[in-house]
């Protein structure tokens, strides 16, 4: 733009306040609106998710964003200041359901929010109204409560105290702190989204930098400075010689399902994914432990405890189920746990009133279990595997 005004020269024109304000204000609006249609035609086709993100900014304002998230993409759709009303399950209804009005309620499959108490409440008054919408607690926020309640275990609370000493004093003190970046080549602590994803990485930046860390405190010059004399030096030097099999187990705890959080907090749609997700980051952390269940049981507890109450809906079973990328390696075991199935069918009559297409739909369920039709789709060589899109 600005080269465009220099090759211009002298006499260009600048708009007036009345245009900024009005004809090119209405243009821009236009285009912005002119944008939404592609993603009105992606609702049309296959649904969409309202999503609410309630947060606070920097001058204490209670805000609340309306997001619409689809096969086409995340659309913005509205910012409501809620600093001055009281945020209960009815304020919480009456925002999402305006939204739904603007969307067409027909367009859309479910509304996700955060576990608070108020937005249980709000679920409820959209079931009363609106019983063919689904309404899901947030996949991330309830693995960040996962995480958190790990990380209120003993043994785990006690490693996060410890490398927090670590940490203090390393940022406490400018040399020391200089040193130790010419030891690493770079920071140590790290931030996340929340407290305990904040303690998890910083875990990991330590499990990832031991050796680097351990010759650090071997240095002369470390040594010279003074700093481990010290009744707090000498408590982290003897921190950082035997906290290391407890960071170990602490990140195996965490890790796999701060990779879970990693991928549900993304723009790409993930329910036919999070059940097989949250399996096989179970999985993981008893492999971990060499499947030893005396050490990963707690673990196991605090996760199905969260899981079975928050993230084992209709539209998380149906996903999975209808998901070729878990069903065909794990048939057996689907077909064997009805509930799956029964999901499916929730989901269908739930969706869709025309009872022959439900049937339709049903009846194709034996092609999905068989591999008729569309998914009869061999690779080359491919000793039988099927072909199929998510």
């Amino acid at each position: 733009m600005v080269e465009a005004i220099g090759a211009f020269g002298r006499g260009l024109r600048g708009p007036s306040p009345y245009e900024m304000s009005g004809p090119f204000l209405q243009k821009r609006k236009q285009k912005v609106l002119d944008g939404f249609k592609s993603h009105e035609e992606s609702w049309k086709t296959s649904g969409c998710t309202l999503m609410t993100d309630a947060w606070t900014d920097k001058k204490g304002r209670g805000v609340t964003n309306l997001v619409v998230h689809s096969a086409h993409g995340v659309l913005f759709l509205d910012s409501v200041d809620c600093s001055a009303v009281k945020k209960n399950g009815k304020y919480i209804f009456d925002l999402v359901d305006r939204c739904i009005e603007d969307i067409g309620e027909e367009n859309v499959v479910q509304v996700v929010t955060d576990n608070a108490s108020v937005n249980v409440a709000a679920a409820s008054l959209l079931a009363a109204k609106r019983p063919k919408i689904f309404w899901n607690g947030c996949a991330a926020h309830c693995l960040d409560l996962m995480l958190e309640d790990i990380g209120r275990l003993e043994p785990v609370q006690e490693t996060i105290a410890s490398a927090r000493q670590v940490t203090a004093f390393l940022y406490a003190h400018t040399r020391v702190l200089d040193l130790m970046r010419k030891y690493l080549g770079k920071d140590l602590v790290r931030s996340g989204v929340t407290g305990f994803a904040t303690a998890y990485l910083n875990l990991k930046s330590l499990q990832d930098n031991k050796k680097e860390l351990e010759r650090l405190f071997r240095d002369n010059d470390l040594n010279e400075m003074g700093y481990l004399k010290s009744a707090k030096g000498k408590k982290v030097e003897k921190v950082v010689k035997s906290v290391w099999k407890n960071i170990d187990s602490a990140v195996n705890f965490f890790e796999p399902l701060a990779n879970v959080v990693r991928r549900m907090d993304s723009d790409v749609p993930a329910m036919g994914f999070l059940h097989g997700y949250m399996l096989e980051a179970k999985k993981e952390i008893a492999l971990r432990f060499d499947n030893d269940k005396t050490r990963y049981k707690p673990v196991w507890e605090i996760i199905d405890k969260r899981w079975d109450s928050k993230l084992k809906s209709p539209l998380h079973l149906a996903g999975y189920y209808l998901n070729p990328y878990y069903y065909y390696p794990n048939k057996a075991d689907i077909e064997n746990n009805s509930s799956f199935r029964a999901a499916v069918i929730e989901c269908v009559t739930t969706l869709i009133d025309d009872e022959e297409i439900q049937d339709n739909i049903i009846e194709d369920l034996s092609n999905i279990r068989n591999s008729k039709g569309h998914l009869d789709m061999t690779l080359p060589q491919g000793g039988g595997e099927i072909r199929t899109l998510t």
